[in-house]
C-alpha cells in the first residue's frame, strides 16, 4: 500500500507507538509496557531504508544509514511468529468498526519511499507474507531530487572543501569523516526546524 504525504488520515488517527530498532526483544517489553499503562494492544513499526551498507555515504551518514536486509530479514522473522501483523487498511476497518484489536498486534509501515524498500525491503515481506505501508513524499514523485537530508549528507559527503561557512548554520571542519557526519547531524538539525520553503535559500 503506497500513501502521499497529503494522504495523512490514517497517520492523524494513530499514533506511532514503536519505532523498532536492532533488538527485536524491545517489541515485547515495549508491548507488555504498553498494555499495562494504557492498554493499548497495536505498535506501529516504521522503518525507513533497508539497504546493506556498501556505501560509504549511507555508512557513515547517520540521517540515511540503512537497516541491513540480514537484520530485517530476522525481525519480520521474529514477528512473523509472535505477533498478529496487520495492514493499515485493517487496522483502520477496527477502529472505524470499534472493534477490539488482536491481542500482540502490530503494522509495519515505511517513511519516505526510498528505491532501497522495494529492492530489499518487499522480497523479504513477500518471504513472510506481511503487508505493508509505504508513505511518500509526492513532491518528490518523478522529479529524481534527493530529500533535503539526504542531499546534504550527499554534498557535505563528496565535496573537496576542508571547511565549510553557512549563514546562520556555522562554520565546518571537514578534514575527517567524523568531522563530516558532525556537519551532517547540525546542519540537519538545525534545518529540521526551519520551514520548507525557506530551505529553498540554502540550496
Amino acid at each position: 500500500m503506497l500513501i502521499g504525504e497529503n494522504m495523512s488520515f490514517m497517520q492523524k488517527i494513530i499514533t506511532p507507538i514503536a519505532t523498532i530498532a536492532n533488538h527485536t526483544l524491545f517489541l515485547d517489553v515495549y508491548s507488555f509496557y504498553r498494555r499495562k499503562k494504557t492498554g493499548s494492544q497495536i505498535a506501529i513499526l516504521m522503518y525507513h531504508r533497508i539497504a546493506p551498507e556498501n556505501d560509504s555515504w549511507l555508512k557513515n551518514n547517520r540521517s540515511t544509514k540503512p537497516l541491513n536486509p540480514k537484520i530485517f530479514d530476522a525481525q519480520l522473522s521474529y514477528i512473523s511468529k509472535n505477533y498478529e501483523i496487520l495492514s493499515l487498511e485493517k487496522l483502520t476497518q477496527y477502529i472505524r468498526e470499534r472493534k477490539p484489536l488482536p491481542k500482540k498486534a502490530i503494522v509495519v509501515t515505511f517513511d519516505d519511499g526510498y528505491k532501497d524498500n522495494y529492492l530489499y525491503a518487499y522480497p523479504i515481506l513477500k518471504k513472510y507474507n506481511i503487508p505493508s505501508t509505504v508513505f511518500l513524499p509526492t513532491g518528490h514523485i518523478g522529479t529524481g531530487k534527493l530529500l533535503w537530508w539526504d542531499e546534504i549528507a550527499y554534498y557535505i559527503h563528496y565535496t573537496s572543501l576542508d571547511n565549510l561557512k553557512l549563514d546562520n548554520l556555522g562554520t565546518y571542519v571537514l578534514n575527517s569523516s567524523q568531522e563530516r557526519l558532525y556537519a551532517i547531524d547540525k546542519i540537519c538539525e538545525e534545518l529540521a526546524h526551519i520551514p520548507e520553503e525557506k530551505k529553498e535559500l540554502y540550496n
